[in-house]
């Protein structure tokens, strides 16, 4: 996912929302080439696949994976793994979660990838004469009506499995790494190093390549739902939504900034290009200033005060608080669902010079959060929630600080189509060290 920059700011963002208030997501019927297919593809239009803010565009990128939930007659089917082809804005089918038989033709059990060309072991969809993943038409290969819920950033187990044995690597060759610091997927650690607390009580233990779920915010790999001791936890239509702690480089921002789209009642007999248009499901603040800053950093102001974690029903797009819980069988994502006041919550640098900073949290009813920086030497704590009450869905918070340290802030609602300026704030608290 790439972040562009536009030249001009209020003008082209009120351009920008007219353009995207008037564009459709009309299916457009296409004609394959001779021998390829029968036509159904899922292109994602460049210029309505996000929020078109004040100063932003944001857009795949090549090679980027989109995840998808496959239902057939309303049943679930599998989650699947899909990449964009930047050079003609279609999504690329490379895998299903289901299982494979074993070598004597028995059913297996356990759930793994199964490739879009496995004849024997995907019975669902497939590429169509498309081998080389160019152009994105696919077969369905029943019958029914199928509903198709794409959402970013995808993801699985064993992703989640990847990033937190790479984290336990860095730390173990170097003790100085903050460990949590080094996780690219939304999780429940904030250990600096490998020893956690397992319970309200204070219990300790050590983080290992056999314990890697213990920090895992989505705990399943299928889609289908996770049970431990028979508890329904995650599923597909209650898919938990985290932002990362640290969200200093590129993957761990991206990693949070959940986006979703549906479209349903398509057959095996479809022939069309479906079009795409995400919906962004998170808040971004963006920190711009007149000059650079240093050692930027947003904290909550109590504990329990500043959400980091939701869920959404896959197939409506509705949002949900994730629960809390201290009970022994509680899920990571139970047990941590805001930040703690005692952590600095990174943001990501989107510039070269210190002067322009982002942020991506769930949208909440009260924001009680700080923002911290340094300007001149000197250290600056702005109370954020006396101009913002709350986050909402598919927002941009603007907050610019000019060269005293005052700001302003702009909002900017794509979805009603609002954009709203705020008077600098004179009186904004300055601490001194």
């Amino acid at each position: 996912m790439n972040t562009k920059y536009l030249a001009t700011r209020i003008a082209s963002c009120l351009l920008g929302l007219l353009c995207l208030a008037g564009c459709t997501e009309q299916e457009l019927p296409v004609t394959p080439p001779a021998g390829q297919g029968q036509g159904l593809c899922f292109a994602v239009k460049q210029a309505d696949t996000k929020m078109n803010y004040d100063n932003v565009r944001s857009d795949f990128e090549a090679g980027d994976t989109i995840g998808c939930v496959i239902t057939v007659g309303g049943t679930y089917q599998a989650n699947s793994a899909w990449h964009y082809n930047a050079d003609n804005g279609m999504l690329i089918l490379d895998y299903i979660w289901g299982t494979k038989q074993d070598q004597w033709g028995n059913p297996g059990n356990t759930l793994t990838r199964v490739s879009h060309n496995d004849n024997t072991n995907n019975t669902l969809i497939s590429r169509d004469n498309d081998a080389e993943g160019t152009t994105g038409f696919i077969s369905l290969l029943r019958g029914g009506t199928y509903n198709f819920y794409f959402y970013y950033p995808y993801i699985a187990n064993d992703l989640i499995r990847e990033d937190i044995y790479q984290a336990i690597d860095k730390y173990t060759e170097d003790k100085s790494t903050v460990f949590y610091r080094e996780l690219q997927y939304p999780n429940a650690a904030t250990n600096s190093n490998l020893q956690y607390t397992t319970n309200q009580w204070g219990g300790e233990a050590t983080l290992t390549k056999n314990n890697w779920n213990s920090f895992a915010t989505v705990n399943y790999t299928s889609g289908e739902a996770y049970t431990e001791n028979k508890a329904p936890r995650y599923n597909w239509q209650a898919f938990p939504c985290f932002a990362n702690h640290t969200q200093a480089n590129k993957a761990q921002i991206n990693n949070s900034d959940f986006l979703w789209v549906k479209r349903t009642d398509i057959t095996s007999a479809s022939n069309q290009t479906v079009n795409l248009v995400f919906q962004k499901m998170m808040a971004t603040i963006e920190v711009v200033s007149d000059t650079p800053l240093a050692d930027v950093y947003f904290q909550a102001q109590e504990d329990e005060s500043l959400r980091r974690g939701k869920k959404i029903d896959l197939s409506t797009g509705d949002m949900t608080d994730h629960e809390t819980s201290d009970a022994w069988d509680a899920t990571p994502g139970e047990r941590k669902p805001y930040f703690a006041a005692s952590e600095q919550i990174q943001p990501y640098n989107n510039s070269a010079d210190g002067t322009d900073y982002r942020l991506v949290l769930p949208a909440q009813d009260a924001f009680l959060c700080n923002l911290h920086f340094t300007l001149n030497g000197r250290v600056h704590t702005i109370d954020l929630s006396d101009n913002i009450s709350n986050l909402s869905e598919g927002t941009l918070y603007i907050i610019h600080i000019n060269r005293r340290g005052e700001t302003t802030l702009e909002i900017v609602d794509w979805e009603n189509e609002h954009y709203e300026i705020l008077d600098p704030d004179t009186n904004a608290e300055t601490v001194n060290h």
